[in-house]
């Protein structure tokens, strides 16, 4: 994915929705970017890094960051083990 217009000079960028920080660098499909974007419920950080984003309160995005997952995706149940006999 090419990175956004408005973040050409940026790696990281905050969504105000849920308050994760996505690095551009590294995006994916699960990122939703282009979402991001379309609802301008962005923020862009200065200096522009990750620990200046947590600084905000922002959490990184497990999916392009490599930080905790997402709540819905944490939120999920592992599957149950079959008991042994």
């Amino acid at each position: 994915m090419s990175r956004p217009i408005r973040f050409e000079h940026n790696q990281y960028v905050g969504d105000k929705r849920n308050r994760f920080v996505h690095d551009l660098d590294a995006t994916t499909d699960a990122c939703a970017i282009d979402d991001l974007l379309a609802s301008e419920q962005f923020a862009s950080f200065g200096p522009d890094s990750l620990p200046e984003a947590r600084n905000r309160g922002y959490r990184p995005h497990g999916a392009c960051t490599g930080g905790a997952p997402p709540a819905a995706a944490a939120a999920t149940p592992a599957p149950a083990e079959p008991d042994e006999a």
